[in-house]
Order: C-alpha cells, then sequence, then structure tokens
C-alpha cells in the first residue's frame, strides 16, 4: 500500500516527525528518499480502509490489512517494545521497523524479512529470487492499477518522477492479471 523501497522502510523512525496518526489516518513523512535526496520531506496519508477505529488505541483484529491501522499497530508494538513514546526524543533513534536490538535493518535484511513473509512464516528459507529491494514498490503500483487507478495516480503516490512504474503495471495495462476483490 505505501509502495516503500527498501531503503525508505530502513529510514523510518518512530518519532511523530516521521509517522503521524490520527482520526483513523496514518501519515508515513519519509526524510530522505531516491527521488528526495536533500531529505525535504515525502510524505503519503492513508486513511482506514477496514472502518474498525483500530487507530484510536493501536491495536489491530487479526483479520484486517489495513494500511493505517497496521502502520498504527507497528508504532504501538515498537513503542511498548523500546519503552518510548512517539513524542519522545529517543523515538527519533528507533526504527519503525528495528532489528531485535533495535538498530536500524540494512537492505539485506529488509529484503530477507520480506522473502519470509511471502514464503508464508519465520525460520530460515532459500532466497526467493523474485523478491528483492523494489518489490513492494513494483506489486503495490500492480496492485493499485488493478484496482482501478489511472497510472498517472499511481505514479503519484508511488512518488516516480519519471515513466520508470509503466513496467511495473505493463501487465496490468496489457489486460492480464485478476482485479482483487474487496
Amino acid at each position: 500500500f505505501w509502495l516503500l523501497r527498501e531503503i525508505e522502510l530502513a529510514g523510518l523512525r518512530l518519532h511523530s516527525s516521521h509517522v503521524r496518526l490520527s482520526r483513523g489516518r496514518a501519515t508515513l513523512c519519509l526524510p530522505i528518499s531516491k527521488t528526495d535526496v536533500g531529505g525535504l520531506g515525502k510524505s503519503r496519508t492513508l486513511k482506514c480502509i477496514c472502518h474498525v477505529e483500530a487507530l484510536a488505541d493501536g491495536r489491530v483484529p487479526g483479520h484486517v490489512v489495513c494500511p493505517a491501522c497496521l502502520v498504527a499497530h507497528q508504532v504501538r508494538l515498537v513503542s511498548e517494545f523500546a519503552g518510548v513514546s512517539q513524542e519522545c526524543e529517543r523515538a527519533r533513534e528507533i526504527p519503525l521497523f528495528p532489528t531485535l536490538t533495535l538498530c536500524t535493518p540494512d537492505k539485506a535484511a529488509v529484503v530477507a524479512s520480506w522473502q519470509r513473509l511471502v514464503a508464508g512464516g519465520a525460520g530460515p528459507q532459500q532466497p526467493t529470487a523474485d523478491i528483492m529491494g523494489h518489490s513492494a514498490r513494483r506489486s503495490g503500483a500492480k496492485f493499485f492499477a488493478r484496482c482501478g487507478w489511472a497510472l498517472w495516480q499511481v505514479q503519484f503516490h508511488g512518488r516516480w518522477g519519471s515513466d520508470a512504474m509503466l513496467a511495473y503495471t505493463e501487465e496490468v495495462r496489457r489486460g492480464r492479471g485478476a482485479c482483487p476483490t474487496g
């Protein structure tokens, strides 16, 4: 849903300057990215799509796959694990998706986590060749194109400054791939 590169995901911090939660919405403020190397800030806000109002206390029902609620849940988990609130100065140093030692994961660790998720669980697996650092962006672009978003909307949401995302959505534009339900 967020169309993040692995390096953007690793760069997000727990602090409210990076993640803002309010009334059924979650905003990610990316301080630096491939298209914003000056760190001027790109932000994207997604609203709750499950209508459970889980953002109020950070709890997420087990069946929900809602980008806003899952970010709220992650904030709650990391805050509890680290023993800090989002407003604490120390939260500026703590990754939103930390390692078990509260360090920033490197690119390989982020990709390995994605590979474990795709493989369906924890534990060591053989690397999945098709899961790479841009896999979340590629699959997210295809998802939104299948949902009927105009290509310019996908391009804007994914922060593409060029037509590179057209390569990601070509399969969808050619009419292949089922539209997700819901």
